[in-house]
């Protein structure tokens, strides 16, 4: 009768222990909540480090210099997945170039560029 007892106060601490325990809140989890489309991107992003504003529209982007409002460079752009965007474009000075970035939070875009230095934008 003794071992019934412990056994049963075991097994109640086991479920008073693990009722406790629960999964973290989406708040907490480290995959970004962005969209799974290019309506995500519509609109303009400035360039963290140096004066481009881009502006998408559809599934394609065009940037600026905001010092003299000239056109660098004209594009497109996909979602591979939820936070996997690849941009492709031609640059005024560059020529070709492509990019793979991704999408950290709903309005911080990083990008890898096949060629150059990455760079960041962030929505305005």
């Amino acid at each position: 009768m003794n071992i019934k007892i412990h056994t049963i106060l075991a097994i109640s601490a086991l479920v008073a222990i693990a009722g406790c325990q629960s999964k973290p809140t989406s708040r907490y989890n480290s995959t970004p909540q962005v969209p799974v489309s290019a309506a995500g991107m519509q609109g303009n992003w400035r360039a963290i480090n140096g004066p481009l504003l881009a502006t998408f529209s559809g599934t394609k982007f065009q940037s600026i210099n905001t010092e003299n409002n000239q056109v660098v460079a004209s594009g497109a752009f996909q979602f591979n997945s939820a936070n996997d965007i690849r941009l492709e474009w031609v640059g005024a000075i560059s020529g070709r170039n492509s990019a793979k970035c991704v999408l950290l939070e709903a309005d911080l875009l990083s990008c890898t560029p096949s060629n150059g230095s990455g760079f960041q934008m962030r929505r305005v």
